[in-house]
């Protein structure tokens, strides 16, 4: 396979052809097709390996369908509360200059701080959560999962979450509290994988998602009143998983494509996003597709299915939060970087722009 730079502009090659799925390289097929993909995703008929956009493929260790459906519903309401309080606060004021997604960073990480671990934790262990935070979930790191002494400090900072020390209140309950009743249940390497991914989906998705989301709709002259569409619109162009991941079960035809237990389908948002019809791409960043023809719209930026992000309302919630509280009338955009090439790995991300915001006299 090529890096995974490379694998965009194969993208738009494999996605001019109109064909319904390509290889990419050996053992990897690419599934263009529309209903494909959403079938493919569904797995109703169990043809392929479970799999979670979220939890990953954790094999036997995985929790099951209701465990996982729990997880979702009160990690979502942990952030969720957040969000009502932050209704109430007042302009998020820029400087006059600012670095992105740096920024981003930091107002997710202020913002959400209580959430990851409560002001009635030691500071002790506030500072060593903190201090994982940013050597793991910063928008520069290039990897979430390889960092292996974070992923020793945060097996530290689990083991004294325990009954002696739990905050045991809804009102100042956090993500450490969260995790440590899992790990309770299923063990230290599956709570540290779902906190790895609740992190993951907390911070670094929803940091990348809001700079996007500030860097079109500034560059593009968003208004007062654009912010949902403009968000959807940067979702669609620039989603941050751009490639989702399927095996089958057994060998089996994909599109009169034979496939097999090893192979590898990949689905990419950011190519079904951009695919107007087979083989025709929609061009450039056009927030008029969504008050024309939004129902017809393809937009798949969280997964499809039950397995799709559990956090995709609050997302565009938080994200449209803060470009209505933040003032973007008078900024101007500096690209320090060819932003129509993102920075790829895992996600999509943008590369560093400056933002500067004009004080009024």
């Amino acid at each position: 396979m090529r890096n995974r730079t490379e694998l965009l502009d194969q993208l738009h090659e494999a996605g001019s052809t109109g064909e319904k799925a390509a290889w990419l390289a050996p053992g990897n097929l690419c599934v263009m097709d529309r209903k494909l993909a959403l079938q493919i995703l569904d797995n109703r008929d169990q043809a392929f390996v479970d799999h979670s956009d979220f939890f990953g493929r954790l094999g036997e260790q995985a929790p099951c369908r209701a465990d996982q459906r729990a997880i979702a519903r009160e990690l979502l309401r942990l952030v969720s509360s957040r969000l009502s309080l932050l209704r109430k606060r007042a302009v998020f004021h820029l400087p006059e200059t600012s670095h992105w997604p740096d920024l981003a960073f930091a107002i997710v990480h202020e913002t959400l701080a209580t959430v990851l671990v409560s002001d009635r934790r030691s500071e002790r262990i506030r500072r060593a959560f903190n201090r994982f935070v940013h050597s793991v979930a910063a928008p520069e790191k290039r990897s979430l999962w390889s960092k292996v002494t974070s992923a020793s400090l945060m097996h530290k900072i689990l083991s004294e979450i325990n009954s002696k020390n739990a905050i045991n209140d809804a009102q100042y309950g956090d993500i450490l509290e969260f995790i440590g009743g899992w790990r309770r249940e299923m063990g230290d390497d599956v709570a540290l994988r779902i906190f790895m991914s609740a992190l993951f989906s907390i911070i670094k998705s929803l940091s990348l998602s809001l700079s996007w989301a500030v860097f079109y709709f500034v560059r593009e002259g968003g208004q007062a009143g654009d912010e949902r569409i403009m968000i959807k619109e940067s979702m669609r162009h620039m989603p941050i998983a751009w490639m989702l991941e399927r095996y089958p079960k057994k060998r089996m035809l994909v599109d009169d494509i034979e496939v097999d237990e090893t192979t590898k389908l990949l689905i990419s948002p950011y190519l079904l996003q951009r695919l107007k019809t087979p083989g025709q791409w929609e061009e450039g960043f056009d927030t008029t597709m969504w008050s024309h023809d939004a129902k017809e719209l393809f937009w798949i930026p969280f997964g499809h299915g039950d397995h799709k992000c559990p956090a995709a309302s609050f997302s565009l919630a938080f994200i449209e939060f803060v470009l209505r509280n933040m003032n973007l009338s008078r900024a101007t955009v500096t690209e320090l970087a060819d932003a129509d090439k993102p920075l790829v790995s895992a996600v999509l991300r943008p590369r560093q722009f400056l933002l500067t915001s004009k004080i009024a006299a």
